[in-house]
């Protein structure tokens, strides 16, 4: 979705592993990237996909101002400008409602893994994901499209001022009298060493009460090998 990461992963390959440098596939395109015939040609042939996806709905679209509005969420002043980086930190929520995960900002990721074992039954995934969401939700949305997940890597990280955090206040506040707000609750830090946890709407009213207040979150590597049938 952005060039400069595809430019970005070559140089990488090419210093890390130059042995391996042929045999690196970059999938070019915009939004789901693994619709076009091409991308699903690459796909087929590959052992393994190496991906970062958006897992915060675009502040701009439609049904997602609608449900902050219906929980009474606002944007966070500026959230609604498009940066230069803007697809880095965002996605059309409303174009993948049909997957379920996208609830939790996971339907462009989802659309890739259900693509992934569709195309490519035997490949393997390499993902990285902010954990705003929680270690247990994203490990059952691997499990529940077809991948074992395993861990591989972790650290916390200040959460970038770029992406604006009401999505996840939003689906705490929606969850509130439902006897589910317990089960879901995001994840966020007060601190680095990640020793003072926040919900979001705490992480929310942090921001209300200092704008320049740090706040961090979890980032992880996630390793997806298929379930057989």
């Amino acid at each position: 979705m952005d060039p400069r990461l595809i430019e970005l992963a070559e140089r990488n390959i090419r210093r890390l592993s130059p042995g391996h440098a042929a045999r690196f596939q970059p999938v070019k395109g915009a939004v789901s990237l693994i619709d076009p015939d091409e991308a699903r040609a690459k796909i087929a042939r590959t052992d393994v996909v190496i991906a970062c996806r958006p897992q915060v709905g675009d502040p701009g679209d439609a049904r997602l101002i609608a449900f902050r509005e219906a929980q009474s969420v606002p944007l966070a002043d500026g959230a609604d400008k498009r940066a230069e980086d803007h697809i880095a930190h965002y996605y059309p929520w409303a174009l993948f409602d049909d997957y379920p995960f996208n609830s939790v900002g996971l339907g462009l990721n989802e659309a890739l893994l259900r693509r992934i074992r569709e195309h490519a039954p035997e490949a393997e995934v390499i993902m990285n994901f902010g954990a705003r969401v929680g270690m247990d939700v994203l490990f059952e949305f691997f499990q529940a499209n077809g991948f074992q997940p395993e861990k591989l890597a972790s650290r916390i990280v200040r959460q970038d001022a770029g992406t604006d955090i009401s999505f996840f206040v939003a689906l705490e506040k929606a969850l509130k009298g439902t006897g589910l707000e317990r089960e879901f609750v995001c994840k966020f830090f007060a601190d680095e060493a990640g020793d003072s946890s926040l919900s979001a709407c705490e992480a929310q009213c942090r921001l209300e009460d200092d704008p320049d207040a740090a706040l961090f979150h979890e980032v992880c590597v996630i390793w997806g090998t298929p379930v057989m049938a």
